[in-house]
């Protein structure tokens, strides 16, 4: 299996590399280093790399709290609902993948027209993700249990239905984070992933030894709650 992944993350790089070289004829003549880029590259790099670390780890850190603080059964329980409702993202992540070279070339040329990509990307969004996520949320425990049985559904149908809001939430997070990053502040997404992190694994802990999996996935749902406002408010402030 780790042998298939690494294969086709090998398939990926050479097909990208080629397409960069069909839209870019220039990257087949001899490589010349400038060193006017290096400290830009390496500051808007380094503040990617912070998001690109912290949020894997808020992702998954709530599922060593619940082995910690409940079981390993318990886990199962919980990271059934989330595998399967995370696989929603794919919708939003493939377009925030289109807007965010889309709002790297509108932002400092046209904001106007970057503004109307972005509540564009959002109407899009809910649109697609409101329907799916709401007919998720009131069959959970008739999927699970047509999936897994109706004794695995009746423990974990509950975090689906948490779970399932904030995918919808989530989603529409993907636009303003793309814009954000698009217009060159990675550095704001950094920035607020440090903020979070210590209040989301206090909250965590709290929600999870009073609630059990309810109580990470309630966790979870408020996290993304506050990041998507966050994230929307300092859209507006750099679209205006």
């Amino acid at each position: 299996m780790v042998a298939i992944l690494v294969a086709g993350r090998v398939v990926a790089w050479i097909a990208h590399g080629i397409l960069c070289l069909r839209v870019m004829p220039r990257l087949r003549s001899k490589p010349k280093l400038d060193y006017h880029i290096i400290r830009p590259l390496l500051r808007f790099g380094g503040w990617m790399t912070v998001s690109n670390i912290i949020g894997p780890c808020m992702v998954y850190f709530d599922r060593f709290l619940i082995s910690a603080l409940l079981s390993t059964t318990a886990v199962a329980y919980y990271v059934t609902s989330f595998e399967v409702v995370t696989k929603l993202l794919i919708i939003p992540g493939a377009l925030s993948g289109v807007l965010f070279p889309a709002f790297s070339a509108t932002f400092t040329q046209d904001t106007r027209r970057a503004a109307s990509l972005y509540y564009r990307g959002v109407k899009y969004i809910v649109l697609l993700l409101l329907p799916i996520t709401c007919v998720t949320a009131v069959f959970a425990k008739d999927i699970l249990s047509f999936w897994l049985g109706a004794a695995f559904a009746e423990k974990s149908f509950r975090v689906m239905q948490i779970l399932v809001v904030g995918i919808l939430i989530n989603g529409v997070a993907q636009v303003p984070f793309a814009l954000v990053q698009g217009a060159r502040r990675p550095d704001i997404t950094a920035k607020l992933h440090l903020l979070e992190l210590p209040f989301y694994i206090i909250i965590a802990f709290l929600l999870i030894n009073r609630y059990g999996i309810e109580g990470a996935a309630a966790a979870w749902l408020l996290r993304v709650t506050i990041d998507v406002c966050l994230l929307r408010y300092i859209s507006y402030r750099l679209l205006t």
